[in-house]
């Protein structure tokens, strides 16, 4: 419900009092599913969903309401709440191995999908660790939209699928539009196991286990990897730890520094 009422505001209305009711209703829907989860104890997709859309939500005011994207200081925050939400979702990793009510299959079930999840987290917090001190690049890394998501946008007899989860934006006298369609996946194998369509030749298929990790350790890695290395560069950076290993601190920065430069890679030469 969340998402279509952001949707609905980017979209469907060009009134600024019914695109402030949708956002309300957006945050608002959010706001009861975080709150819910918390009452409850249940983590899964709709709790990290609706977290992702509210640290999301300034940006997507900003480009709603006055058709630009949002200031540096907007994305800053921005950026410092998705590393927090990375740092919860290595907390829900560790929790699943405690869910006592989950069988064997439940339990690979729900790792499935936070791993998901995880790999585009880390894929949006790659694209904003360059752009955002880049500001003149004038592009932004977001989540997409409800119909991008589930490719409706093609309607449904298509032969190809144009279902994308990252778009990247930009800004140009206009307003703000996308350059660029994510599809990212945590490993090759997902997308054989949950895609029946070839997708679209606008869309860029992102394997962050094929193209993240050193090579040898593709059928051991998981993007949680990626955003303990982001968690950490936080930390030290703004001083939330005293004490740290310069070598583990430096390790981190090396190897997000080197991730971002490959993804930028990878999305120019599969554009």
């Amino acid at each position: 419900v969340g998402a279509m009422a952001l949707e609905g505001a980017q979209r469907l209305t060009t009134d600024t009092d019914e695109r402030v009711e949708l956002l309300a209703a957006a945050k608002d829907n959010w706001d009861y599913v975080v709150d819910s989860s918390q009452e409850t104890g249940t983590i899964g997709d709709s709790l990290m969903r609706a977290e992702l859309g509210l640290s999301t939500l300034r940006s997507e005011l900003s480009m709603a309401m006055f058709g630009e994207l949002p200031t540096e200081e907007v994305q800053s925050d921005m950026y410092d709440a998705l590393v927090g939400l990375a740092a919860q979702t290595e907390t829900y990793y560790s929790s699943i191995f405690e869910k006592n009510h989950l069988d064997e299959r439940g339990r690979r079930n729900t790792f499935s999908g936070l791993s998901g999840f995880q790999a585009e987290l880390a894929t949006i917090l790659l694209h904003q660790r360059y752009t955002l001190p880049n500001q003149a690049l004038g592009q932004l890394a977001l989540p997409s939209y409800w119909s991008e998501n589930r490719g409706q946008s093609h309607g449904f007899g298509s032969s190809t699928s144009h279902a994308w989860n990252i778009s990247l934006r930009q800004a140009d006298e206009d307003g703000v539009e996308v350059i660029g369609k994510l599809q990212v996946k945590s490993r090759k194998a997902s997308m054989r196991r949950h895609d029946k369509k070839p997708y679209a030749d606008d869309i860029v298929n992102i394997y962050l286990a094929e193209d993240m990790a050193k090579p040898g350790d593709e059928k051991k890695f998981r993007p949680g990897w990626i955003l303990q290395d982001f968690v950490t560069l936080k930390e030290v950076e703004a001083e939330e730890r005293a004490e740290y290993n310069r070598d583990h601190y430096f390790g981190a920065k090396h190897r997000v520094m080197i991730m971002s430069d490959r993804l930028l890679d990878i999305i120019d030469e599969r554009q």
